[in-house]
């Protein structure tokens, strides 16, 4: 019973770190454009304003 404890947290812990590797980074200008299509399909006005991802 307590080896399934540690396999089960050993297979937890890699699932959080293989998540945030096949997270993509993406440059300034695909940020933007994002947020203003969401911005755009929600009705909602565009901000000129500049935000950092």
């Amino acid at each position: 019973m307590n080896t399934f404890n540690i396999k089960a947290v050993a297979i937890a812990i890699s699932m959080t770190f293989s998540a945030g590797a096949m997270a993509e980074a993406i440059s300034k200008s695909e940020y933007k454009a994002g947020k203003d299509k969401i911005a755009i399909e929600s009705g909602n006005t565009i901000s000129t304003k500049e935000v950092s991802p």
